[in-house]
């Protein structure tokens, strides 16, 4: 009987094009297996078989199925016995367990151990579809739990890229125009803090791939000693402490966008893993031989040089390629000063709301200040900015006005005396004004007193008056 149905089982495992995930069937009936099979034919699953507990577990380690349909009653042993094996190996694993004798106390057990559901045979196969409907939902569930938990929260995102700058009109209609071709590799480069995982969202939502996950990676902040387990993933006991099968980032941003933050800063050692995964399209967990099909779209971004790293030996050559595919540079702060005050208040909105005060106001001078400041720390320094100052000087019901004194030194200092606030500079008479100029002069010609007159606009004699007054 099981030779007679062999071939269509075949057709049914091999045949999926639009496959979304992997259903393993531990059943040794083979009118049984042939029965799910049918059932199961439309949904958008890849179908495996087995038909012993041995075979079971060789499947499961090949295969790594997102739901497994286990008989109890199997010619090696008992279902359970496998349904705990299982279950260490992976813990996210969905398992129903199948039985022809209904036993209250095993369901129980089952459940216990771990199995999501518990069906006694025979039963309705829409009710056993519904039962993979939830399982996997629970599953994608807990995987977006996991996903969430990992991603970096160390800075806020504004939402949208703020400004109208030709620069800035140039960047959005490149991101519009990248983010339409959902498999492109994209390298984002750009000074520290000028908003690379801000772009890197921006592609996402704007891409087929928006309904799939955004998974970002800070490279930086991972132990070298973790860097493929974060990556790749590990199988069980591939470490010490390695006591469950692991999905690295590559597997949990499946269907969407994987952004590798500062990803300059991988290790020498990972580079090449890295670029196999790019060029082949798999990956294989730490500890694991199997190869895992890959369905991302990898957003890299760096603040450094990477030709000059390249050049040094600290980054390879043939992967920096590979990266560099489609480039977005983004323009430093200072490149397009229009935007600086629009950033500042959208940021401002955004950050005093969600600190419950009301938005700071800033004088003409200071917002002139702010407008010829150099912002080397981008837009990541104006939010700290604002942060500072709310603290500071921010209220509840009255809204305050920033002037020139109450912003911080460095910015003070960074700009020529005279675009600040009246009150903040000193006052100097006349004859100090036109003594520390004549003194500019003179030194600007070299003590050449003929230039000197002549770019004073006053002749030599008048000068040589002035000299002799201020004892010059």
């Amino acid at each position: 009987m099981e030779q007679e149905h062999k071939p269509a089982l075949e057709g049914l495992v091999e045949n999926r094009d639009v496959a979304q995930g992997r259903i393993l069937i531990v059943e040794d009936d083979p009118a049984m297996q042939y029965s799910l099979s049918q059932a199961l034919e439309k949904l958008p699953y890849h179908l495996h078989l087995a038909s012993s507990i041995m075979e079971g577990r060789q499947r499961f380690e090949a295969e790594d199925p997102d739901v497994v349909l286990l008989d109890i009653n199997l010619p090696d042993g008992s279902g359970r016995d496998l349904l705990k094996v299982l279950r260490e190996q992976n813990d996210e694993v969905v398992v129903i367990m199948l039985t022809a004798f209904p036993d209250l106390r095993g369901a129980v057990s089952c459940m216990k151990d771990g199995a999501f559901d518990y069906l006694v045979k025979p039963f309705d196969l829409t009710e056993l579809k519904l039962a993979i409907q939830k399982g996997m939902e629970l599953k994608n569930l807990k995987n977006e739990v996991i996903r969430l938990k990992r991603q970096d929260r160390s800075s806020e995102k504004l939402g949208d890229i703020i400004g109208d700058s030709a620069l800035t009109r140039g960047l959005r209609s490149d991101i519009l125009q990248i983010a339409q071709k959902g498999h492109s590799t994209v390298l984002i480069t750009g000074e520290s803090g000028t908003g690379k995982e801000l772009v890197a969202k921006a592609l996402h939502q704007n891409s087929s791939r928006k309904n799939g996950p955004l998974v970002p990676v800070n490279c930086s902040a991972i132990p070298e000693n973790l860097v493929e387990s974060e990556l790749f993933g590990h199988e069980k006991g591939a470490f010490t402490n390695a006591t469950h099968a692991f999905k690295g980032v590559f597997e949990l941003a499946s269907g969407g966008t994987l952004f590798l933050d500062e990803v300059g800063e991988l290790p020498l050692a990972t580079q090449p893993k890295l670029l196999r995964a790019l060029e082949t399209r798999r990956i294989k967990r730490l500890g694991g031989s199997r190869e895992i099909p890959i369905d991302i779209r990898l957003v890299s971004a760096t603040n450094r040089n990477l030709e000059e790293a390249v050049a040094k030996g600290g980054f390879r050559e043939d992967l920096y390629y590979r990266l560099n595919v489609v480039p977005i540079v983004i323009p430093s702060l200072r490149e397009r000063r229009e935007d600086i005050m629009p950033i500042l208040h959208y940021s401002m909105e955004a950050i005093s709301g969600k600190n419950r005060m009301q938005p700071l106001k800033f004088s003409p001078a200071a917002v002139r200040l702010l407008e010829k400041y150099s912002w080397p720390g981008n837009v990541r320094e104006m939010r700290n900015l604002i942060e500072r100052l709310l603290m500071l000087h921010g209220q509840r019901e009255v809204q305050v006005e920033i002037g020139v004194k109450k912003l911080p030194e460095e910015i003070r200092d960074s700009v020529p005396v005279g675009i600040q606030d009246p009150e903040s500079v000193e006052v100097l008479t006349l004859d100090e004004v036109e003594f520390n100029h004549i003194r500019l002069a003179l030194n600007a010609c070299q003590g050449n007193k003929s230039e000197a007159s002549r770019r004073l606009g006053i002749s030599r004699n008048t000068l040589k008056e002035k000299l002799k007054r201020y004892s010059i």
